[in-house]
C-alpha cells in the first residue's frame, strides 16, 4: 500500500473506499451493459419491532441498508408503523419482522431468515440476538450489522431465491473484514444481481 495510505484517517480511508466503490459500481454497469430505468422501481418494506432495538438503531440500520439498494438502482420506503403504510407509492411491499431471539433450530452464523415465495404474511425475520452477537464479535456498531442482515434477506425476497453468492451482499458467510467492506461502501450487490431485482420490482408494477 502506498505511503499516502497511511497518511490518511480513519474518515479519509471510508471516505476514499466510498469513492472507490462508486466508481467500480459506474464501471462494472458499462461492462455487463446494466440499463436502469429512469425512475427507479420502489420497494416498500413494513417493519415489526417485536425485539429490544431502539428506534435509534433501527433508523440508522435501515439508512444504511436503503443505500445499499440505492447503489443497485432500487429506492427503499421503510414503514414502521401502520400510519406510514401507502399502498400506492412502492412498486412491491415486503413485510419483514425483527424478532428477540432466533429459533434453537437456527445456526450461531444465521442473523435472518427469507421466504421469497410466501405471498403473504411476515416474509423476512431478522434475529437480534444474532446482530448483537456478530457486533459484540466484530467490534462493528449495531446498526451495521442490523443493515446487513436487512439488506441479505431482502435481497433474497427481491432475487426470489434462497441461494447464495461468492462474493457481494449475498454472500453466505460474514466476517469483522467482510463488514467493514459493507460499512465503507465497498461490499455490495454484484451487477447481475442488481439487473435481476430491478426486473422482479418492475415486473410487480
Amino acid at each position: 500500500m502506498p505511503t499516502y495510505w497511511k497518511l490518511l484517517g480513519a474518515r479519509g480511508k471510508r471516505v476514499f473506499l466510498a469513492a472507490s466503490a462508486g466508481l467500480l459500481t459506474i464501471v462494472s454497469a458499462r461492462i455487463y451493459g446494466e440499463d436502469r430505468p429512469a425512475v427507479p422501481p420502489r420497494v416498500g418494506v413494513l417493519v415489526r419491532n417485536l425485539s429490544d432495538v431502539s428506534e435509534e438503531t433501527l433508523l440508522k440500520g435501515e439508512a444504511g441498508c436503503g443505500e445499499v439498494f440505492r447503489a443497485a438502482g432500487i429506492e427503499i420506503a421503510w414503514m414502521n408503523a401502520a400510519g406510514n403504510v401507502n399502498w400506492n407509492g412502492p412498486d412491491v411491499v415486503i413485510r419483514a419482522a425483527i424478532v428477540p431471539r432466533a429459533p434453537k433450530s437456527r445456526g450461531s452464523d444465521v442473523f435472518g431468515i427469507a421466504a421469497p415465495s410466501k405471498p403473504d404474511g411476515i416474509q423476512l425475520f431478522i434475529y437480534y440476538d444474532k446482530i448483537l452477537a456478530l457486533s459484540w464479535l466484530t467490534g462493528l456498531p449495531v446498526h451495521v450489522v442490523v443493515s446487513v442482515a436487512f439488506a441479505h434477506e431482502i435481497g433474497h425476497i427481491l432475487l426470489q431465491s434462497t441461494e447464495h453468492s461468492l462474493a457481494g451482499v449475498m454472500r453466505s458467510e460474514w466476517g469483522g473484514r467482510d463488514l467493514n467492506e459493507f460499512e465503507g461502501g465497498v461490499l455490495r450487490f454484484v451487477p447481475q444481481e442488481s439487473a435481476r431485482m430491478r426486473s422482479y420490482v418492475l415486473s410487480g408494477r
